[in-house]
């Protein structure tokens, strides 16, 4: 079997109901250095054969920005060229900086960390906004944590939230049990979600947004779906 044919029957294979009437099949491609375009052409050009018209793509910081200053978008240009040759819309998920990461990280650590990410947000979208082959920009992939992590950005954000509750108290009057973190998180994935796509929507008010989650039954009470809407 061909390189390229055992690796699109690898990707992952995932469902998408971004904005359609019915379920879009598509696939993941992974584009990474080293990668030639012979490969990854004859990638997009198999998701046509297969009538596949949506991928997910992750856009990797390290691979655009290899340098302290220096971005080069070279490799994904050719991407997202060669998903419009052959009619496959592209939903491109932003991948900050995270050496030695499969998933990425969830949150920031601190102020100056989120005013990195913004950055990237800010010169991937204003570079890919206008492109024929974007559709939806995910968010994050798979929001919620395995353990509610404090640091000097969540427990500046805790500090406030705690501020602008109107109460913290339990109107029941007993058993009383400690969940302010575990609701604050709740609203500090929401949180961080907006943040995202509010600074998306600074340059690019067109593309779809989007998130996927992941563990639902386990990473249920981090997430707020109507306030994700």
């Amino acid at each position: 079997m061909e390189f390229r044919t055992a690796f699109f029957f690898l990707c992952f294979v995932f469902v998408s109901c971004v904005h359609a009437r019915h379920p879009l099949i598509g696939a993941q491609v992974f584009i990474e250095p080293g990668q030639s375009r012979e490969n990854i052409e004859g990638w997009f050009r198999l998701l046509d054969q297969h009538h596949m018209n949506v991928c997910r793509i992750r856009m990797f910081e390290d691979h655009v920005k290899p340098g302290t200053d220096a971005w080069d978008f070279s490799l994904y240009d050719f991407a997202f060229d060669m998903a419009e040759k052959y009619n496959v819309k592209i939903l491109a998920t932003l991948f900050p900086s995270d050496p030695g990461s499969v998933g990425g990280f969830k949150f920031p650590k601190d102020q100056q960390h989120l005013e990195s990410v913004g950055r990237f947000i800010d010169t991937v979208v204003q570079h890919y906004k206008s492109h024929p082959a974007l559709d939806t920009w995910v968010l994050q992939n798979e929001p919620g944590v395995g353990d509610y992590q404090k640091t000097p950005l969540s427990l500046a954000k805790f500090e406030q939230w705690q501020q602008d509750r109107s109460s913290g108290k339990n109107s029941s009057g007993y058993l009383k049990v400690p969940l302010d973190w575990e609701l604050f998180w709740r609203d500090y994935t929401t949180w961080y979600l907006r943040w995202i796509a509010e600074r998306i929507r600074k340059y690019d008010t067109v593309s779809q947004t989007h998130v996927n989650n992941h563990q639902l039954f386990i990473n249920l009470p981090q997430y707020d779906f109507p306030a994700w809407m």
